[in-house]
């Protein structure tokens, strides 16, 4: 039976995804205490935070509680209570997407039922992990499943990393789910990257997952996934301007001052830890003064060396500092 939120805000289609969805979708770190209990508060900050720094409707997407929120080592509670401080802060003043994925389909819903309640636009859904053997009938029957029970807008997570790689076979019949209004799209390889674009693009927001920022927004794209968005929000509007205009060689040496960099530097730091969206980017946030604390375990923080490593790095782009909030 399918189910209208509370807020009575009509679910999102298609149409209106491509217009609300694009730019920077910044993936916003989830702010925690030296004991490792939610830091709520700081979580409100930063949210405030996007906000007077211009992250709007049309100018960006803000993303809570998701996979650089450290949203597996959450239980679903502070899941909720974390999507609940995103709307009470951001709803009606820029697009809001949060994660529903979860190894138990029934917790899917369960999240995607607790965001459609509190006016969230979308929900960020991968198929279920842990399962590497999942074929294209397997994903698609999940994703009817959870549609049956919310109205909310999903956006599908392609996480070939985890086993199951979402090809362009699959799009027709996944496309008839009416939820599906967003594609975060990563691949294995160029081509396949290039022919989602060419087939999907004017049919469903696709969001980049690649750090192909130029290339997807020339093959029209909506947007490109933001780590550096969380301490430098300025600066990823900025590069949004230049892709909306067409200057892809300066949206390039942009992208060239700090993104590819700091991507480069997540890279080394997961040769010796996990969750290095996360602790990263807690690390940039610290340093220029806003909210982060620790990441939970099994990942670690950053050592003294990688935080000087990294200062360097956002010294060199020019990144403004004291940006408490």
């Amino acid at each position: 039976m399918m189910r209208r939120h509370s807020t009575d805000q009509l679910p999102m289609d298609r149409e209106e995804a491509k217009k609300k969805l694009r730019g920077p979708f910044v993936a916003m770190i989830t702010p925690f205490k030296r004991n490792l209990d939610l830091d709520l508060e700081g979580f409100r900050r930063n949210i405030r935070f996007q906000l007077r720094s211009g992250i709007s409707a049309g100018k960006g997407v803000l993303m809570g509680a998701v996979a650089a929120g450290e949203f597996p080592t959450m239980t679903m509670e502070e899941r909720k209570t974390a999507m609940q401080v995103l709307a009470e802060e951001a709803r009606g003043k820029v697009p809001l997407v949060t994660a529903a994925q979860h190894t138990d389909p029934r917790m899917t819903i369960e999240l995607c039922r607790h965001a459609e309640d509190l006016g969230i636009d979308a929900v960020q859904i991968a198929p279920t992990y842990y399962d590497m053997g999942q074929t294209d009938d397997d994903v698609l029957r999940f994703y009817r499943m959870v549609a049956e029970k919310t109205d909310i807008g999903f956006m599908v997570y392609n996480t070939f990393w985890h086993g199951y790689n979402l090809t362009v076979r699959a799009m027709p019949e996944l496309l008839k789910i009416k939820n599906v209004v967003c594609l975060k799209w990563g691949a294995p390889n160029e081509w396949q990257y290039r022919e989602m674009m060419r087939q999907y693009a004017d049919e469903i927001a696709i969001m980049d997952n690649m750090s192909v920022h130029v290339w997807n927004h020339m093959h029209g794209g909506a947007g490109f996934l933001s780590h550096p968005g969380n301490f430098w929000p300025e600066h990823e509007l900025l590069v949004w301007n230049l892709l909306e205009q067409k200057k892809y060689l300066e949206a390039n040496r942009e992208l060239l001052s700090i993104n590819y960099p700091f991507y480069d530097f997540i890279g080394e730091v997961n040769a010796s830890t996990g969750m290095v969206d996360a602790n990263v980017t807690k690390a940039a946030n610290e340093l220029v003064g806003l909210p982060a604390g620790p990441v939970r375990p099994p990942a670690r923080d950053l050592t003294d060396s990688e935080k000087e490593k990294l200062r360097s790095l956002l010294v060199k782009a020019g990144v403004p500092f004291n940006r408490s909030v």
